[in-house]
């Protein structure tokens, strides 16, 4: 397909999607798990500098325990402290909790699912005949395969931006606008640099869709690289009161909804002027699923467009 022409929807999903089927993919959940507890085994006490030892703080101290955006703030850290850091302790540190978390995560059980979730409802808009659905994902989960538990046909492209388990190519990281504050030496943290890599074209193809849907993705720093140029785009070149896109975005909640906000206005996006050039709309997956009528409502508009 030429992305040059008009394109119906673009799909992007993002861990939320996965936590809405009822999979046990967040990173606190990876925390819990026997495989975390055998990697964090031989740390002890806190002193010291080390990359799991800072994990391990990060997993008792963060509300919300992210390993990408902790991975940016220690490679940060260490890059800009002067106490001596042990590189190859870190690489391999890394190299351990990225195989941990793979092992992890191909121990889950993804026949599982709950039904009645949003994120069900939602797959089977991908069983659509009337277009080909774009989908890329920023999961490592096989998403392929999980549809199939789901809907028995499917004509959906998809995309995995950073690798799947089945083929094993999944790449844990970050990648950052201003790379030159990570010393040389922890570049093997950057997911550019890992030879997996495939960026893939979803900022173009989110250029030329009428409608991009992101379900689950709090489109934070570590990603927002993705997102930038389409909404660059958009405010330059959408006029005010005009045709204007749509932008669908499937959040839990209204705190959650308040973060993708201030993670869109810290990349220099100003909400109400984004939303003078596109139909800016947030789903609530919690109210939803809860039967709020107003939020039921417009998912069963939007399910059924």
């Amino acid at each position: 397909m030429n992305v040059r022409q008009t394109l119906n929807r673009v799909f992007i999903l993002g861990n939320g999607f996965d936590v809405d089927l009822g999979y046990k993919t967040k990173y606190s959940d990876f925390a819990k798990s026997n495989e975390w507890k055998q990697l964090m085994k031989p740390i002890v006490g806190n002193h010291g500098h080390s990359l799991l030892k800072f994990m391990k703080t990060k997993e008792y101290t963060e509300e919300w325990f992210d390993i990408e955006a902790s991975l940016l703030e220690y490679a940060r850290k260490a890059s800009s402290n002067n106490v001596q850091y042990n590189i190859v302790e870190d690489e391999n540190d890394y190299i351990r909790l990225c195989n941990a978390l793979g092992k992890y995560m191909k121990n889950l059980k993804f026949s599982e699912f709950n039904k009645d979730s949003c994120a069900a409802q939602f797959a089977r808009l991908l069983d659509s005949t009337m277009d080909i659905p774009i989908v890329f994902s920023f999961n490592f989960t096989p998403l392929e395969q999980n549809i199939e538990y789901i809907i028995n046909n499917h004509v959906a492209t998809f995309n995995y931006m950073h690798g799947t388990l089945n083929d094993s190519d999944y790449i844990l990281g970050f990648e950052c606008e201003n790379f030159d504050s990570i010393r040389k030496e922890y570049s093997f943290m950057f997911k550019s640099n890992n030879s997996n890599y495939k960026p893939g074209d979803m900022s173009e193809n989110m250029l030329h869709a009428r409608e991009v849907v992101i379900f689950g993705h709090s489109l934070n720093p570590i990603d927002f690289i993705y997102f930038k140029p389409y909404f660059l785009y958009i405010m330059q070149n959408n006029e005010e009161g005009k045709d204007k896109r749509n932008l669908t975005i499937f959040t839990y909640d209204d705190y959650s909804e308040r973060i993708i906000k201030d993670n869109i206005r810290s990349m220099g996006i100003s909400i109400p002027e984004l939303s003078m050039h596109v139909k800016l709309k947030f789903l609530k997956t919690y109210n939803i699923e809860k039967g709020v009528e107003a939020d039921a409502m417009r998912f069963q508009e939007f399910i059924n467009q």
